[in-house]
């Protein structure tokens, strides 16, 4: 059996998003799933987590600026118990940073020695630009994810295969009413299911094991 997992995974991860998630990590699924990741996938979130530690450092610099202007006023009522309080938050807030930067770079390890990487070919990428399955114009890198996935999963057609993400525009059942062409690729390279949730996915498959 073959999971394809994406982009999202990693950063489900290093946010505490998906629990269930790091049992994935572990090798003891080694036996009956291979876990193949888009090798573009960590360029995009390397992309995705510098941008969203942007907004949680300017967030951090907004509690520190606070803290700075409630320890100034010497005359509002309760100015000590903000001062206390907002002193707390700032401290716990950057102990969050701190948790999510280690999240992610142990996740990120851990999926290069766990996962399996597929490869972005010339033809995935050409196929990603010219077919686009998902038509917006800020889908173009999830094209790019698709393509990978196709052309693993047609290399790979007899086996069975699923795919987790949270993406809905990978198999929601329609596009602008029309049937969504990136769900009907998948299911044509022989994609069965989508599960959104690792907690799903590892329930579906403990019942497929037990069938076994």
């Amino acid at each position: 059996m073959i999971l394809y997992v994406e982009t999202n995974l990693i950063l489900a991860i290093a946010k505490g998003q998906d629990p269930e998630a790091t049992e994935l990590l572990q090798d003891s699924l080694c036996e009956s799933v291979r876990i193949g990741i888009p090798s573009i996938c960590y360029m995009e979130a390397l992309v995705a987590f510098e941008e969203d530690r942007q907004r949680r450092e300017s967030f951090r610099k907004t509690l520190d600026q606070q803290l700075s202007e409630a320890r100034r006023d010497k005359t509002a009522q309760g100015s000590e118990v903000l001062v206390s309080v907002l002193n707390d938050a700032l401290v716990r807030y950057s102990n969050l940073l701190n948790d999510v930067e280690a999240r992610f770079q142990v996740a990120v390890q851990a999926m290069s020695n766990r996962f399996e990487m597929v490869h972005l070919t010339p033809e995935s990428l050409v196929s990603g630009l010219n077919e686009r399955f998902l038509p917006e114009q800020k889908q173009r890198r999830d094209n790019l994810v698709l393509q990978c996935i196709l052309h693993h999963a047609r290399q790979h057609f007899t086996e069975q295969k699923v795919l987790l993400t949270n993406d809905a525009a990978f198999w929601k059942d329609e596009i602008f009413g029309q049937p969504n062409p990136a769900k009907q690729a998948l299911l044509d390279a022989g994609v069965s299911q989508r599960f959104t949730r690792t907690k799903n996915f590892l329930g579906w498959l403990q019942q497929e094991l037990k069938t076994e």
